[in-house]
């Protein structure tokens, strides 16, 4: 059984919220109090619990990448390029392989907006059908305007790269679950 953020308090003797603002680094817990905190976590070896942060915050720090073809080199390179850029930026990357199938991209359109994902990069079988974008748009959480919250990356311009640069140049563009033009 996983270490949670009460055995942590429980063993260092302190309250939860002292707890949680000694781990998170946050302003208003003494020098000492955070190093009991931190040795006891550290013995305990507790792990914070993602999901629970994420219901907190709103954040998944899980980004979904939907390619047509894993199989193709060049979307191994958008994967490996898309992975190495979520790393640096402390995100997971979730990879899904279309195989060239609508209904599978939008069951898994569906699936990352379940999962509450903070982001998606998607290389589109083909443009979606007026009903297709509707039921996709209608998966993803709205704004007070009416656009999609989750974005979304709807092309990815690769220029020639070097063996240091990463292949992917992604251009963040809101989703509004538009085909591709």
């Amino acid at each position: 059984m996983s270490v949670t953020l009460k055995d942590v308090a429980r063993e260092a003797g302190f309250n939860l919220s002292t707890v949680s603002r000694s781990l998170s680094g946050s302003y208003g817990v003494h020098q000492q109090t955070r190093k009991r905190v931190l040795e006891v976590a550290e013995r305990l070896h507790y792990r914070p619990n993602r999901i629970a942060r994420g219901l907190v915050t709103g954040r998944s720090h899980t980004l979904g990448l939907i390619v047509s073809d894993v199989r193709n080199p060049f979307f191994a390179e958008v994967a490996r390029g898309a992975e190495d850029a979520a790393r640096a930026h402390g995100c997971d990357l979730v990879l899904c392989n279309s195989d060239l199938d609508q209904a599978k991209q939008m069951c898994y359109i569906r699936s990352l907006a379940e999962k509450r994902v903070d982001g998606v990069l998607m290389n589109s079988v083909a443009a979606l059908r007026k009903t297709q974008q509707e039921a996709a748009s209608g998966c993803l959480s709205r704004n007070h305007r009416g656009r999609c919250q989750i974005p979304s990356v709807r092309s990815l311009r690769v220029p020639r790269f070097g063996p240091k640069r990463s292949p992917v140049r992604p251009q963040h563009v809101p989703s509004q679950m538009e085909p591709q033009r």
